[in-house]
């Protein structure tokens, strides 16, 4: 049950990073205006930390069922430490370095960013999906095996064979 959650939670911030990459593929200015708004906040720096935290612990908890779970494990713990290494820095410091590195680069160059941000994404979302396509395949296949030539009827089992007596004459 906690690696199901888990799954669920690391396909919701990788379908959350998906559409986020990709609105801000056609309106850079928006997503910056919104990052740095959210970082303006006072929560803004402990959603940061609460979101890899999260992210992090799901991801290890996950990553057996995952089809590669050392990747897994990998990104789970560089998301812990990121989201220390945030609560360590503080608001001003990461507001600093985000507006900053928004400033420091064209709107080209952000969305390669993104692209990789997106390529993320899709990580998250594949690892999580993978096992349960594989899960369908080996169960159709299993289906397939127990039905009667391929024809998607179970096959037909044959009546028990009573013996009859002949009257003897």
């Amino acid at each position: 049950m906690l690696i199901f959650v888990s799954q669920i939670i690391v396909l919701a911030l990788g379908v959350t990073i998906i559409v986020l990459a990709g609105w801000g593929m056609f309106v850079p200015g928006n997503l910056v205006t919104l990052v740095t708004s959210v970082m303006d906040q006072q929560w803004g720096i402990y959603f940061a930390v609460i979101v890899r935290l999260v992210l992090g612990a799901a991801l290890i908890i996950a990553a057996p069922a995952s089809p590669f779970p050392i990747v897994f494990q990998a990104l789970g713990w560089i998301a812990i430490v990121a989201a220390v290494a945030l609560a360590l820095l503080g608001r001003e410091r990461v507001r600093k370095f985000v507006v900053g590195w928004f400033r420091r680069f064209a709107a080209p160059t952000i969305r390669l960013w993104l692209v990789f941000g997106m390529a993320f994404g899709g990580v998250l979302i594949y690892g999580v999906f993978r096992l349960r396509f594989e899960i369908a395949r080996q169960t159709a296949a299993t289906a397939q095996r127990r039905t009667r030539s391929g024809s998607g009827y179970p096959a037909a089992r044959s009546a028990p064979r009573i013996p009859i007596r002949q009257s003897a004459q």
